[in-house]
Parts: C-alpha cells; sequence; structure tokens
C-alpha cells in the first residue's frame, strides 16, 4: 500500500480500494443443501430455468438428469468455509450437469458479500444468483 516504497498514484489507489473494500472475512455457512443433476448439454443450463432458481423448497423433488432428484444435506459445507474445496465425493458424476447449493449465513449488520466457485474445466461460466 501507499508507503515510502510505494508513494505512486496506483498506490495510493489501492490504499483508498482496501479501505473501502477490506478483504472479506469468510462468514460460517449453515443449513447446507443441494440438489441436482439436471441437463447441461450444449451449456442449456444456462438458458433454462430450473424449478430450485424459482425458489428452495427442501421437500420438494423435480424431475433431473438421470431421475428425480431431492435436496440433500451437505455437511462437507457447514461451518467455517475451505479454500479449494473438492465436492466429487459428494456429488453424481454426470458430466454436463447443472447443481445447486442452497445455505444460509447469519451476520451482524448488512453487508457485501461475494459467492465464488471454480469448475473442473478450463473456462469456466457459473451462472450464479443469490
Amino acid at each position: 500500500m501507499l508507503n515510502s516504497s510505494n508513494p505512486t498514484a496506483w498506490g495510493r489507489w489501492q490504499a483508498r480500494l482496501q479501505q473501502a473494500f477490506p478483504d472479506p472475512t469468510p462468514l460460517p455457512l449453515t443449513h447446507v443443501y443441494w440438489i441436482g443433476p439436471f441437463e447441461n448439454a450444449g451449456y442449456q443450463g444456462l438458458f433454462v430455468e430450473y424449478p430450485p432458481e424459482q425458489g428452495v423448497d427442501l421437500g420438494a423433488a423435480y424431475p433431473g438428469k438421470t431421475g428425480e432428484v431431492g435436496w440433500q444435506r451437505l455437511p462437507l459445507l457447514e461451518g467455517a468455509p475451505e479454500p479449494n474445496l473438492d465436492l466429487g465425493a459428494w456429488m453424481p458424476a454426470a458430466p454436463w450437469s447443472v447443481l445447486y447449493v442452497a445455505a444460509q449465513v447469519q451476520v451482524g449488520a448488512p453487508q457485501e458479500d461475494v459467492v465464488r466457485t471454480q469448475p473442473r474445466r478450463r473456462n469456466p461460466q457459473p451462472r450464479l444468483r443469490p
């Protein structure tokens, strides 16, 4: 940031940016569930609104890619998030699929937050909805 070794305009801008938007504090997730897979051949999942996008009903079941699917608990994500967590052991092996994850977080005051995902493919194009 701005100090004797970085007195540039860029350094000042970075310092102000850090003040305005400090690094986010990871929030613990609770009540984490997932549902899927839904079809995504040819990236159709980017253009189709599957039922979980219309609302989260944890008791509901829907026709999925490989048969009927319902919300399932995902305890691996409960608590403090871990970087680079591989969900492969918990998710079905169904290539070209759409999966949804729903979770709760508790905060003391309204705040900005970031949700990051990293699909396994090289050029990810995730579709995230709050």
